[in-house]
């Protein structure tokens, strides 16, 4: 069988993709203790460890995993999105990256899919990247990277993240080939911003029987009635970590009932292709942030299925 350790864990996106593509994982490695309490739910199988500085890959090979495993994760991205400071892979955080090369290099897993933020590409001009690229190409890995939307996937929801995939000891083909979609550029690159509703993975799912309406100026609508500052969408945009933690800050908003609120954390779920209530039990402000820091489940589950033919 096939195992894997998930780094910068969250609350289990890649965990979950993996396991529905009949992968064992033995680990995840995530600091926040409230997403160490859903993974201990949903994973009740996989070690949990803290702070990945303090992680070693002897520590994950003791845990059962085994070099023709996979190493997954999102890596922190705030110093590397476009609505930071942007210090780039030299930032506290985003820097953690290198963490990930140390775990690849002392596990010689066979195989990784990392995951960030489309800032990634232009970090510090472009250089950032080129160092992510060149680092694991060093490590040994062949590999590939492509921007994928989240609406493509079945979800309502705009969300574009720079997938990379690599394999130890290959060209980089197979990567190519796990990330190859027919048409990509058509569908992907030369369509100006505006992505075609053909999806590689189902169709979109409305989140709930509601109208979603996406905030687009400074001052809210104070009733439904109030559309001259609402756009009429059937996706939404990209969710993030505290955009929806307050009625005061929402920014992606629902009419429902005849009045105008914000989405409840099982929407959010939906919007991120995870099963109802997987992190009920929380404070809402809790829920909202880890679906906003989420890797989004149908993406990484086409991935991974991929992944899994091509080893």
């Amino acid at each position: 069988m096939i195992t894997a350790v998930s780094l910068f864990a969250g609350v289990g996106g890649f965990d979950l993709a993996l396991e529905r593509n009949g992968v064992k994982v033995v680990a995840s490695v995530e600091i926040d203790k409230k997403c160490q309490d859903v993974l201990a739910k949903h994973f009740p199988q996989s070690k949990i460890f803290g702070d990945i500085q303090g992680v070693i890959g002897e520590q994950l090979i003791q845990s059962g995993f085994n070099s023709n495993g996979i190493i997954a994760g999102g890596f922190p991205c705030q110093d590397l999105s476009v609505a930071g400071k942007r210090a780039g892979l030299q930032g506290s955080r985003s820097g953690l990256f290198w963490q990930i090369c140390r775990i690849l290099d002392e596990t010689k897993a066979q195989s990784f899919i990392l995951e960030n933020v489309g800032g990634l590409l232009s970090s510090n001009d472009g250089r950032d990247m080129r160092t992510v690229i060149n680092a694991l190409n060093e490590l040994g890995y062949g590999i590939a990277w492509r921007s994928l939307n989240s609406q493509h996937f079945g979800v309502a929801q705009r969300r574009k993240r720079i997938f990379i995939v690599g394999f130890r000891d290959d060209s980089g083909e197979r990567a190519a080939e796990v990330l190859a979609l027919k048409e990509s550029r058509r569908r992907f690159i030369g369509t100006g911003g505006k992505e075609e509703s053909k999806t590689p993975v189902g169709t979109p799912k409305r989140t709930s029987d509601d109208l979603i309406h996406t905030f687009s100026k400074a001052r809210r609508a104070q009733n439904v009635d109030d559309f001259e500052t609402w756009v009429e969408r059937d996706f939404t945009n990209t969710l993030n970590a505290f955009d929806n933690a307050t009625e005061v800050r929402a920014t992606e908003l629902v009419v429902s009932q005849g009045r105008v609120r914000r989405f409840m954390p099982i929407e959010m779920e939906r919007l991120q292709g995870f099963p109802d209530n997987w992190t009920e039990g929380q404070a809402d402000s809790n829920r909202f942030k880890q679906m906003g820091n989420a890797v989004t489940v149908p993406v990484a589950e086409w991935i991974i299925s991929r992944m899994v033919s091509n080893g």
